[in-house]
């Protein structure tokens, strides 16, 4: 999770294992606007994938810093999932949170120490 002054968040998820990766993430707060448009999101990512999960910003009007609380769960597995990849579905125009594939190598976009 990256932080940013005023209550902002960035969670993003890196698939470094050799197995696919799934990842549980729940977002919590009164006053944030939440990029996926829920607050709980389960993403599949295949090894070597990362994938921005989600993006919150205080919502119009809110004042001062915004608070949130979260939770996240992993799982790993040797076979890909036989069911959606990501909930909610992304759409098809949807180039922020569409999984990626990392750098081999390479921190991906100097994030990795966050």
């Amino acid at each position: 999770m990256g932080k940013a002054e005023g209550g902002a968040l960035v969670a993003l998820a890196e698939n470094r294992g050799s197995g696919h990766l799934c990842v549980e993430l729940s977002l919590s707060s009164g006053c944030l606007l939440l990029s996926r448009g829920a607050a709980q999101t389960t993403d599949w990512l295949p090894p070597g994938y990362a994938q921005v999960l989600q993006v919150a910003v205080p919502a119009e009007g809110s004042r001062g810093s915004a608070g949130w609380r979260s939770q996240h769960k992993f799982q790993m597995t040797s076979r890909s999932p036989h069911r959606a990849m990501q909930t909610p579905p992304l759409l098809e125009v949807d180039a922020l949170h569409t999984p990626f594939r990392m750098s081999d190598g390479l921190p991906l976009l100097g994030l990795s120490s966050l």
